[in-house]
Order: structure tokens, then sequence, then C-alpha cells
């Protein structure tokens, strides 16, 4: 019997920091609380990194991930040269239409349009001088950019 009771208090010694490294990992995958923004309700502002004349609303941020989930107007004209970012950016047009230029490849993406944009790969992007452009970029990861001399406005 005495053995009987070292053995359960062995085993329950070893699986008790078990059960709580579970327990404190189920609290922290809670889920999180669900996020509506309202056309109406966005607040377009400037924003470190942006070109002048450039705006964003702040959609989203993962504090887990560093990563965030952004509207970003153009106004007709801007033009942001090569450039790279760290993070991957994905990009959808929401209004407007932009030309994005990858490598050799150039695009006119227009409202509804999707982009991938892999970590360090060089990318540059202008709108025509008929209007601006809304698109959502969302960045998984905090977004370390490329030097300034690469980020020049041309």
């Amino acid at each position: 019997m005495r053995r009987w009771m070292r053995v359960t208090l062995i085993a329950f010694a070893a699986i008790l920091p078990i059960a709580a490294a579970r327990a404190g990992s189920d609290a922290a995958a809670a889920p999180e609380a669900a996020i509506v923004r309202l056309r109406a309700d966005l607040v377009f502002a400037a924003a470190p990194g942006l070109p002048e004349g450039a705006t964003q609303a702040l959609l989203r941020s993962d504090p887990a991930t560093g990563g965030i989930e952004r509207f970003v107007r153009f106004p007709a004209g801007l033009h942001i040269g090569a450039h790279w970012h760290s993070a991957g950016e994905r990009v959808v047009v929401v209004q407007g239409s932009i030309m994005l230029r990858i490598g050799d490849a150039t695009k006119e993406l227009g409202a509804g349009s999707f982009a991938w944009i892999p970590p360090r790969t060089i990318h540059e992007a202008w709108v025509d001088t008929s209007g601006a452009t809304v698109f959502q970029i969302f960045t998984a990861t905090p977004d370390r950019r490329a030097p300034e001399e690469l980020r020049a406005t041309k």
C-alpha cells in the first residue's frame, strides 16, 4: 500500500506541471474579440513611414505577432519608388486603381484586385492622376523597411 501511494504521488507530481502549463496555454488561446469597422467610422491620418499625402486607417493589430491590417489611401499622382519590406504584404485594392511593379512585371490593379508581395521583394507603386486609391494592406509580422535610399520617392 505504501509503495502504491509513493508511485501515485510521484505520478501526480510529474503530471501537475504539465496540466498547469496546458491550462495556461488554453487561457492564452482564448478566442479574441470580433472587430467590425464601418466605413463611416474609419479615421484616416498620416502615419510614420507613409509618404506625404498618404494616409491610413488602422483596422486591426495582432499583439502576439505584431502584424497589422490597415486601409491606406494614396492621393492621385503619388509614386512610391522601388523599395522592399521585411514582412510580406497582402494587398487588396478597395477603390480606384494602382500600378504595381514587381521585378520586371507591371500590372494595373483595380478595385477588387489582389497582390501578394513576399518579404524582401523589391516593388514600386504609383497612382494615376485621375483620383485617389484606397487599398488594404495586411502584414503578418512587424515590418522593418528597406534602407531610406532604396525607398526614396522618385
